[in-house]
């Protein structure tokens, strides 16, 4: 009787726009063997990259033998900031073993590493989950997102007391309104690989909004979004980092400032007035 079985892998993607690899997230991918002896990575029809050639032979051997082969993007990535650095996917494959046969085994990821005297934080692309659902406030998301703009930071918020998934990390705007949730493939039920798990312990991200996906007649709106790690030392402000996952931009700050400032004005005329 045949075995599911799973293996992950990485692939480099040279052909991907680094500014559109969030939308390849979720996507189905499959794998084909081309002419020339590589194994194809395909998504909605179009080759943006090939296996390794660790895992690459394998994979090839098993399809001319008839095995079949279906993955999904788990993740989206570049190992350096520069626009220029060549995108890569981590995806996850499943097929069908039989008895006798050997497994796949996947090679140690080749993505090359940040330089060690200057590391630079990781960084992914994923979407928002749960964009059709209204709050608990009653209010709409979709809405909320049509008030959104590409480039805007957000907060990831861990809600461990939530009575539907108790590693949930909601997706909020600095002024608290919710777009949404992680999806469990970036939480993983609490794993120590998944977003929650390092959350809990203290690490601390980033977020961003890179796009802005659907709308139009009978279209709902996505959002696909940048999390990153937190650079040691970074400020935080708008929420305490026990509540937040995220550093806020400078938004917060002014607005504390003009109410400041408001409140110092407004204190300087009821002395003046007093006085007349």
């Amino acid at each position: 009787m045949a075995r599911r079985r799973v293996f992950k892998t990485q692939v480099a993607c040279p052909a991907v726009d680094p500014g559109m690899r969030g939308a390849f997230v979720g996507q189905t991918v499959a794998v084909q063997n081309s002419p020339e002896g590589q194994v194809l990575v395909v998504v909605e029809g179009k080759v943006i990259g090939h296996l390794d050639t660790v895992v690459g032979t394998q994979v090839a051997s098993a399809i001319k033998r008839g095995q079949s082969f279906t993955g999904i993007v788990q993740r989206a990535y570049q190992t350096e900031p520069s626009a220029h650095a060549v995108t890569w996917i981590e995806v996850k494959v499943e097929y069908l073993l039989d008895r006798g046969q050997l497994a796949i085994e996947a090679s140690r990821p080749s993505a090359p590493e940040a330089p060690e005297d200057k590391p630079e934080p990781r960084s992914f692309f994923t979407k928002i989950a749960g964009v059709t659902f209204r709050n608990p406030d009653g209010s709409s998301r979709q809405r909320i997102i049509r008030e959104c703009r590409v480039g805007e930071a957000l907060l990831l918020t861990r809600e461990p007391d939530n009575p539907v998934d108790k590693f949930a990390v909601a997706v909020r705007r600095i002024n608290g309104q919710q777009l949404g949730y992680l999806g469990q493939q970036i939480t993983r039920e609490g794993h120590s690989s998944g977003l929650a798990w390092n959350m809990d312990r203290g690490d601390r991200y980033l977020c961003r909004i890179s796009s802005i996906t659907g709308g139009g007649p009978g279209r709902s709106h996505g959002v696909n979004i940048e999390i990153r790690e937190a650079r040691p030392g970074e400020a935080w402000a708008g929420r305490r980092a026990s509540d937040a996952g995220v550093q806020t931009d400078a938004a917060p700050i002014s607005i504390q400032l003009l109410i400041l400032l408001a409140i110092v004005a407004l204190a300087i005329l009821v002395v003046v007035m007093s006085h007349r």
